[in-house]
């Protein structure tokens, strides 16, 4: 169970890594609002590692993990609705 959460919680990293190196190659006048991407690239950051850290503590069955656990998964799901709506609103 726990192997989905550290998987995705390493894949919001690296994506947004890569994203962030991507902004280093591509030419910075086509990216409109450039602050704004580097923001949500560092919020994506922070949520796969807060993910990736509470994924390792529950299976580790620390006693911080049942309160991290859980809002490292709303923190994941905030997440995706603030991209959704910043990529597809603008």
């Amino acid at each position: 169970m726990y192997h989905v959460t550290k998987f995705f919680g390493g894949l919001l990293i690296v994506s947004a890594v890569g994203a962030g190196l991507m902004l280093l190659v591509v030419d910075s006048g086509t990216v409109v609002n450039l602050t704004s991407l580097v923001f949500m690239l560092l919020l994506q950051v922070s949520v796969g590692s807060f993910l990736l850290y509470a994924s390792v503590q529950k299976e580790k069955n620390s006693a911080v993990s049942h309160k991290l656990y859980p809002s490292s998964v709303g923190a994941v799901i905030l997440y995706l609705l603030i991209s959704y709506r910043w990529f597809w609103y603008g």
